[in-house]
């Protein structure tokens, strides 16, 4: 029995005056991350918060977080085949205390193309209205550039 990744969960499904609305899956609102934070990416420290790291994404809003980064990463690669690169990001504390911790954003363009095609495809089996041709090229534009 093949085990199914925790970030390709179906749809979570709320229902609400009899109306069905059907709420991100964590793997679509960690797409949404990635591809809001461009070539800075997310650093685990911040995606730790239980309150999450709050993108935006063309003015869809959506609060990400995890427990366990890099292992939301190691599914995304593997399940989505999407390169995601890593370098490890020093962090020094309030205190004076300093710790690293891993640095991950989207590879290239064409990583950035991909996971926005699966992020589309995510919100049609919501019955959300996909991302059209203008909004992919303004969500994609931070990629032209590696920084």
């Amino acid at each position: 029995m093949k085990k199914q990744s925790a970030l390709t969960d179906a749809p979570q499904t709320i229902h609400t005056n009899n109306t069905k609305k059907s709420n991100p899956v964590k793997c679509e609102r960690f797409i949404m991350a990635l591809l809001a934070s461009g070539y800075v990416g997310l650093r685990g420290l911040e995606c730790a918060d239980r309150r999450g790291i709050r993108t935006n994404l063309l003015n869809e809003r959506v609060r990400f977080w995890s427990s366990c980064l890099h292992s939301d990463v190691a599914s995304i690669e593997r399940d989505l085949s999407i390169s995601i690169n890593r370098k490890w990001d020093p962090y020094k504390s309030p205190e004076g205390h300093t710790s690293n911790f891993k640095r991950y954003w989207l590879e290239t363009y064409q990583d950035a193309k991909k996971a926005l095609k699966r992020l589309n495809t995510y919100r049609i089996k919501r019955n959300k209205t996909p991302f059209n041709e203008f909004e992919c090229q303004k969500i994609l534009s931070v990629f032209l550039i590696k920084q």
